[in-house]
C-alpha cells in the first residue's frame, strides 16, 4: 500500500518523490501554488537512518520544515527540522511542512 501511494505520488503534478538512500526509505514532496508544501517520509527499515532530502525541485533554498506528525513522538508538532538530514528511527513517519521561500 505504501509503494502503491508512492507511485501515484510520482505520477501527480502536485507530488514529487525524493532520492532516498534505500528501498525502505519513501519520501515525497506535495506543493500547491499558494500553499505549504508538505514533506511526507517514512522509514521502514528496522534500523535508524539518516535521510538526505532534496527538494532543489521546489525551492533551493529550503532547509528546515515545521513538524506536522511523527509517529514514534520523538518530535513535537511544530519543532523545527533540518531538511538537509533527517535522521528517522526505525519504523518511524515523519510530516513535514514548510512554505517555499517564492511564496513567502
Amino acid at each position: 500500500q505504501l509503494r502503491s501511494s508512492a507511485v501515484f505520488a510520482e505520477s501527480s503534478d502536485n507530488f514529487q518523490l525524493v532520492p532516498c538512500p534505500s528501498q525502505t526509505v519513501f519520501a515525497f514532496t506535495r506543493f500547491k501554488t499558494g500553499s505549504p508544501t508538505y514533506v511526507i517520509v517514512l522509514n521502514l527499515n528496522r534500523s535508524s537512518e539518516t535521510v538526505c532530502a532534496d527538494l532543489s525541485a521546489v525551492d533551493d533554498h529550503i532547509s528546515e520544515a515545521e513538524v506536522v506528525l511523527d509517529s514514534n513522538n520523538h518530535y513535537k508538532p511544530g519543532e523545527s527540522m533540518n531538511l538537509k538530514r533527517l535522521m528517522l528511527n526505525e519504523t518511524q513517519a515523519l510530516v513535514l511542512r514548510f512554505q517555499p521561500s517564492a511564496q513567502r
